[in-house]
Protein backbone atom coordinates (compact mmCIF):
# COMPACT_ATOMS: atom_id res chain seq x y z
CA UNK A 1 0.00 0.00 0.00
CA UNK A 2 2.76 2.28 1.01
CA UNK A 3 4.70 1.32 -2.28
CA UNK A 4 1.29 2.13 -4.55
CA UNK A 5 1.07 5.94 -2.99
CA UNK A 6 4.28 6.55 -2.94
CA UNK A 7 4.58 5.65 -6.94
CA UNK A 8 1.39 8.18 -7.07
CA UNK A 9 2.63 11.04 -5.06
CA UNK A 10 5.83 10.62 -7.70
CA UNK A 11 3.59 9.67 -10.64
CA UNK A 12 2.25 13.50 -9.78
CA UNK A 13 5.28 15.06 -8.86
CA UNK A 14 7.16 14.66 -11.94
CA UNK A 15 5.76 16.14 -14.46
CA UNK A 16 6.46 19.25 -12.73
CA UNK A 17 9.78 18.02 -12.02
CA UNK A 18 10.15 17.74 -15.82
CA UNK A 19 9.01 20.80 -16.32
CA UNK A 20 11.92 22.77 -15.00
CA UNK A 21 14.38 20.06 -16.77
CA UNK A 22 14.82 20.50 -20.80
CA UNK A 23 12.15 18.15 -21.38
CA UNK A 24 14.26 15.32 -22.84
CA UNK A 25 14.48 13.06 -19.70
CA UNK A 26 13.18 9.79 -20.44
CA UNK A 27 12.54 6.60 -22.00
CA UNK A 28 11.75 6.35 -25.69
CA UNK A 29 10.27 2.79 -26.22
CA UNK A 30 12.35 2.08 -29.28
CA UNK A 31 11.38 -2.02 -29.37
CA UNK A 32 13.04 -3.65 -32.22
CA UNK A 33 15.74 -1.42 -32.71
CA UNK A 34 19.47 -3.03 -32.76
CA UNK A 35 21.75 -1.71 -30.28
CA UNK A 36 25.36 -0.97 -31.66
CA UNK A 37 27.04 -4.37 -30.43
CA UNK A 38 30.29 -2.70 -31.38
CA UNK A 39 29.88 -0.36 -28.57
CA UNK A 40 33.27 -0.95 -26.50
CA UNK A 41 33.42 -0.57 -22.90
CA UNK A 42 34.87 -1.25 -19.42
CA UNK A 43 33.70 -3.78 -17.57
CA UNK A 44 34.66 -4.60 -13.31
CA UNK A 45 38.20 -5.99 -13.97
CA UNK A 46 39.33 -3.16 -16.18
CA UNK A 47 38.69 -5.28 -19.18
CA UNK A 48 37.59 -4.00 -22.74
CA UNK A 49 34.41 -5.69 -23.66
CA UNK A 50 31.77 -5.04 -26.95
CA UNK A 51 28.72 -5.13 -26.01
CA UNK A 52 28.17 -8.09 -28.76
CA UNK A 53 30.32 -10.44 -26.81
CA UNK A 54 28.64 -9.20 -23.79
CA UNK A 55 25.57 -11.54 -24.80
CA UNK A 56 27.57 -14.91 -25.30
CA UNK A 57 24.34 -15.97 -27.21
CA UNK A 58 20.93 -15.44 -24.78
CA UNK A 59 18.97 -12.20 -23.35
CA UNK A 60 19.87 -9.83 -21.22
CA UNK A 61 18.85 -7.14 -18.95
CA UNK A 62 20.31 -3.90 -19.42
CA UNK A 63 20.05 -1.46 -17.14
CA UNK A 64 21.77 2.11 -17.21
CA UNK A 65 22.74 3.92 -13.93
CA UNK A 66 25.56 5.88 -12.34
CA UNK A 67 27.39 4.89 -9.12
CA UNK A 68 27.26 8.22 -7.03
CA UNK A 69 23.31 8.68 -7.54
CA UNK A 70 21.98 9.47 -4.45
CA UNK A 71 18.07 8.34 -5.37
CA UNK A 72 16.60 6.23 -7.23
CA UNK A 73 19.31 4.35 -9.04
CA UNK A 74 19.50 1.58 -5.84
CA UNK A 75 15.93 1.05 -5.86
CA UNK A 76 16.40 -0.14 -9.89
CA UNK A 77 19.19 -1.83 -8.85
CA UNK A 78 17.09 -3.62 -6.08
CA UNK A 79 14.05 -4.18 -7.74
CA UNK A 80 15.83 -5.94 -10.38
CA UNK A 81 17.77 -8.11 -8.28
CA UNK A 82 14.95 -9.01 -6.38
CA UNK A 83 12.77 -9.89 -9.45
CA UNK A 84 15.50 -11.78 -10.95
CA UNK A 85 16.31 -13.97 -7.57
CA UNK A 86 12.66 -15.24 -7.74
CA UNK A 87 13.24 -16.55 -11.29
CA UNK A 88 14.14 -20.25 -12.04
CA UNK A 89 15.99 -19.07 -15.12
CA UNK A 90 19.25 -17.72 -13.21
CA UNK A 91 22.18 -15.49 -14.43
CA UNK A 92 25.15 -16.96 -16.66
CA UNK A 93 23.14 -19.99 -17.74
CA UNK A 94 20.14 -18.66 -18.99
CA UNK A 95 20.53 -14.40 -19.47
CA UNK A 96 23.10 -11.87 -18.59
CA UNK A 97 22.42 -8.74 -16.61
CA UNK A 98 24.07 -5.51 -18.45
CA UNK A 99 24.20 -2.39 -15.90
CA UNK A 100 26.31 0.70 -17.66
CA UNK A 101 26.94 3.44 -15.62
CA UNK A 102 25.99 6.79 -17.88
CA UNK A 103 29.19 8.37 -15.51
CA UNK A 104 32.24 9.04 -17.47
CA UNK A 105 33.82 9.80 -14.43
CA UNK A 106 32.80 6.44 -13.03
CA UNK A 107 35.56 3.91 -12.34
CA UNK A 108 36.47 -0.14 -13.08
CA UNK A 109 37.04 0.22 -9.29
CA UNK A 110 33.69 1.64 -8.54
CA UNK A 111 31.88 -1.15 -10.88
CA UNK A 112 33.79 -4.08 -9.14
CA UNK A 113 32.13 -2.74 -5.90
CA UNK A 114 28.91 -2.52 -7.46
CA UNK A 115 28.97 -5.21 -8.97
CA UNK A 116 29.87 -7.53 -5.78
CA UNK A 117 27.10 -6.00 -3.85
CA UNK A 118 24.30 -6.98 -6.43
CA UNK A 119 25.88 -10.53 -7.00
CA UNK A 120 25.60 -10.67 -3.17
CA UNK A 121 21.93 -9.94 -2.78
CA UNK A 122 21.23 -12.64 -6.22
CA UNK A 123 23.01 -14.76 -4.45
CA UNK A 124 23.30 -17.75 -6.28
CA UNK A 125 26.49 -20.19 -7.20
CA UNK A 126 27.79 -19.26 -10.77
CA UNK A 127 26.27 -15.80 -11.67
CA UNK A 128 29.14 -13.98 -11.79
CA UNK A 129 29.82 -15.29 -15.50
CA UNK A 130 26.94 -13.59 -16.36
CA UNK A 131 26.57 -10.49 -14.30
CA UNK A 132 28.48 -7.76 -16.38
CA UNK A 133 28.36 -3.88 -14.60
CA UNK A 134 30.34 -1.42 -17.01
CA UNK A 135 31.46 2.00 -17.80
CA UNK A 136 32.98 3.35 -20.59
CA UNK A 137 33.65 6.87 -22.47
CA UNK A 138 31.20 9.49 -22.44
CA UNK A 139 30.52 8.99 -26.74
CA UNK A 140 30.32 5.58 -26.54
CA UNK A 141 27.85 5.46 -23.64
CA UNK A 142 25.98 8.23 -24.91
CA UNK A 143 25.57 6.72 -28.21
CA UNK A 144 24.29 2.76 -26.69
CA UNK A 145 21.97 5.17 -24.67
CA UNK A 146 20.81 7.14 -27.53
CA UNK A 147 19.59 3.67 -29.13
CA UNK A 148 18.42 1.96 -26.16
CA UNK A 149 15.93 5.02 -25.89
CA UNK A 150 17.36 6.03 -22.71
CA UNK A 151 17.58 9.98 -22.80
CA UNK A 152 19.39 11.65 -19.60
CA UNK A 153 20.70 14.95 -18.54
CA UNK A 154 23.82 16.10 -16.48
CA UNK A 155 22.84 19.27 -14.56
CA UNK A 156 26.49 21.07 -13.54
CA UNK A 157 25.24 23.02 -11.14
CA UNK A 158 24.42 19.51 -8.77
CA UNK A 159 27.31 17.34 -10.42
CA UNK A 160 24.11 14.77 -10.90
CA UNK A 161 22.28 13.38 -13.88
CA UNK A 162 18.55 13.77 -14.65
CA UNK A 163 17.32 10.04 -15.84
CA UNK A 164 14.60 7.82 -15.65
CA UNK A 165 14.00 4.84 -14.16
CA UNK A 166 13.53 1.39 -15.31
CA UNK A 167 15.42 -1.63 -17.45
CA UNK A 168 15.02 -2.88 -21.12
CA UNK A 169 15.17 -6.59 -22.11
CA UNK A 170 17.58 -7.71 -25.18
CA UNK A 171 17.53 -10.61 -27.32
CA UNK A 172 20.40 -12.39 -27.69
CA UNK A 173 21.22 -10.50 -31.13
CA UNK A 174 21.12 -7.36 -28.87
CA UNK A 175 17.88 -6.36 -30.60
CA UNK A 176 15.57 -4.52 -27.90
CA UNK A 177 12.66 -6.77 -26.78
CA UNK A 178 10.55 -5.26 -24.00
CA UNK A 179 10.71 -2.17 -21.19
CA UNK A 180 9.91 -2.34 -17.60
CA UNK A 181 9.33 1.56 -16.06
CA UNK A 182 9.90 2.09 -12.85
CA UNK A 183 11.51 0.45 -9.66
CA UNK A 184 9.46 -2.29 -9.35
CA UNK A 185 9.50 -5.36 -11.89
CA UNK A 186 6.87 -8.19 -11.40
CA UNK A 187 8.83 -11.17 -11.55
CA UNK A 188 6.21 -13.34 -13.88
CA UNK A 189 6.23 -11.14 -16.04
CA UNK A 190 9.73 -10.12 -16.43
CA UNK A 191 10.48 -14.00 -17.05
CA UNK A 192 8.03 -13.99 -19.61
CA UNK A 193 9.93 -11.09 -21.55
CA UNK A 194 13.32 -13.23 -21.02
CA UNK A 195 11.43 -16.16 -22.67
CA UNK A 196 9.97 -14.44 -25.64
CA UNK A 197 13.57 -12.24 -26.01
CA UNK A 198 15.35 -15.48 -26.09
CA UNK A 199 13.27 -16.56 -28.80
CA UNK A 200 14.30 -13.47 -30.47
CA UNK A 201 10.96 -11.88 -30.47
CA UNK A 202 9.76 -8.49 -29.32
CA UNK A 203 6.97 -7.63 -27.06
CA UNK A 204 4.72 -4.15 -27.16
CA UNK A 205 5.10 -0.54 -25.85
CA UNK A 206 4.14 -0.29 -21.97
CA UNK A 207 2.26 2.32 -20.09
CA UNK A 208 5.30 5.28 -19.19
CA UNK A 209 5.20 5.93 -15.96
CA UNK A 210 7.66 8.30 -15.44
CA UNK A 211 9.57 8.38 -12.47
CA UNK A 212 12.72 10.43 -12.92
CA UNK A 213 15.91 10.64 -10.61
CA UNK A 214 17.18 14.24 -10.09
CA UNK A 215 17.64 16.19 -7.10
CA UNK A 216 18.27 19.75 -7.81
CA UNK A 217 20.47 21.14 -5.28
CA UNK A 218 18.40 24.11 -3.73
CA UNK A 219 14.70 22.76 -5.26
CA UNK A 220 15.70 19.78 -2.91
CA UNK A 221 13.14 21.10 0.11
CA UNK A 222 11.04 22.06 -2.63
CA UNK A 223 10.41 18.72 -3.88
CA UNK A 224 10.42 17.21 -0.42
CA UNK A 225 7.25 19.53 0.06
CA UNK A 226 5.94 18.48 -2.54
CA UNK A 227 6.74 14.50 -2.15
CA UNK A 228 4.02 14.75 1.20
CA UNK A 229 1.56 16.67 -0.26
CA UNK A 230 1.33 14.47 -3.12
CA UNK A 231 1.29 11.82 -0.72
CA UNK A 232 -1.63 13.26 1.91
CA UNK A 233 -3.47 13.76 -1.69
CA UNK A 234 -3.27 10.26 -2.33
CA UNK A 235 -3.78 9.07 0.80
CA UNK A 236 -6.83 10.91 0.78
CA UNK A 237 -8.17 9.89 -2.78
CA UNK A 238 -7.96 6.46 -1.79
CA UNK A 239 -9.91 6.76 1.13
CA UNK A 240 -12.66 8.87 -1.03
CA UNK A 241 -12.74 5.81 -3.41
CA UNK A 242 -13.15 3.24 -1.01
CA UNK A 243 -15.74 4.80 1.52
CA UNK A 244 -17.73 6.26 -1.49
CA UNK A 245 -17.27 3.12 -3.20
CA UNK A 246 -19.08 1.63 0.71
CA UNK A 247 -21.50 4.12 0.63
CA UNK A 248 -22.53 3.44 -3.05
CA UNK A 249 -22.79 -0.59 -2.66
CA UNK A 250 -25.10 -0.24 0.63
CA UNK A 251 -27.09 2.57 -1.08
CA UNK A 252 -27.59 0.21 -4.31
CA UNK A 253 -28.28 -3.13 -1.21
CA UNK A 254 -30.99 -0.34 0.25
CA UNK A 255 -32.77 0.27 -3.24
CA UNK A 256 -32.69 -3.76 -3.60
CA UNK A 257 -34.43 -4.41 -0.44
CA UNK A 258 -37.21 -1.71 -0.71
CA UNK A 259 -37.97 -2.32 -3.94
CA UNK A 260 -39.00 -6.04 -3.07
CA UNK A 261 -40.94 -5.14 0.26
CA UNK A 262 -45.00 -5.87 -0.18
Amino acid sequence: MKAALLLLALSLLLPAAAAGSDGGVGYEQRIGESLPLGTVLTDAQGRERPLGALLAGRPAVLIFTYFRCPEMCSLVASGAVESLRTLKATAGADYEVITVSIDPSDTAAMAREREHQDLGRYGRRGAAAGWHTLVGREDQVAALAAAAGFRYRFDPRSRQYAHPSGLVVLTPRGVVSRYFLGVDFPATDLAEALKAAAANQTGSSVFSLLLVCFQGGAQQGQYSRLVWIALWAGVLATLGAVFGGIAWMLGQERRRLMGGAP
